[in-house]
C-alpha cells in the first residue's frame, strides 16, 4: 500500500461515477483502476475545505492506516495528493447488499456467524483519538443517526458509537 502518492489519480484510475458526497467539498467516487481493472471508491477532499483545513482529512487518514488490517475497516489503498485535493483510495464496498439483506428481513445470528457478519466501517471523516474517561463536545454527525448526548448537546463519550 502506498501512502501518498505522487502520481495524478486520475493518471491510474477512470473516475466512473458520482457516488454520493457529505461534507462541501468532499465527493466519493467509484472509480476502475486501469492497470488491474478493480473498482474503487475514491473520496476526493478539496482543499479549501473546512475538513482539509480543520485537520480531519489528515485523522481519517492516519485512523485508516492504523486499521487498515481490521477485518470490519474498509481497506486503504493509496493517498494521492495533488494541487488542489486530496483523494483516498478504498476498497469498494457495495452498501445495496445490506439494504437489501435488511429490507429482506434476514435475521441475523452473530454467535453463528451467518448474517451479516462482513459489515465494514469506511468513514473516518469526524474521527478522533479519545482517552477512557475523556468526553468531547464537538456536535457532529449525520442528524438522523446521531446519539441522543450528540442531539442535545451534552458532552459524550465513546459509548455514542455502539
Amino acid at each position: 500500500m502506498t501512502v501518498v502518492d505522487a502520481d495524478h489519480v486520475k493518471d491510474r484510475f477512470n473516475f466512473d461515477k458520482e457516488l454520493g458526497g457529505g461534507n462541501p467539498g468532499c465527493v466519493v467516487y467509484l472509480c476502475k483502476d486501469k492497470i488491474t481493472h478493480e473498482y474503487v471508491a475514491c473520496k476526493s477532499i478539496e482543499k479549501t475545505s473546512s475538513a482539509y483545513q480543520n485537520g480531519s482529512v489528515k485523522r481519517e487518514i492516519e485512523m485508516m492506516i492504523m486499521l487498515r488490517t481490521h477485518l470490519n475497516v474498509v481497506g486503504l489503498k493509496r493517498v494521492y495528493d495533488d494541487d488542489n485535493h486530496v483523494h483516498i483510495v478504498m476498497d469498494f464496498a457495495i452498501v445495496e447488499l445490506l439494504y437489501t439483506e435488511i429490507s429482506n428481513r434476514i435475521i441475523f445470528s452473530w454467535p453463528r456467524k451467518d448474517g451479516c457478519s462482513d459489515i465494514r466501517l469506511g468513514d473516518f471523516g469526524f474521527a478522533t483519538y479519545i482517552q477512557p474517561v475523556q468526553n468531547l463536545e464537538r456536535f457532529c454527525g449525520t442528524q438522523y443517526y446521531k446519539a441522543p448526548e450528540i442531539l442535545y448537546e451534552n458532552p459524550y463519550d465513546q459509548a455514542v458509537d455502539v
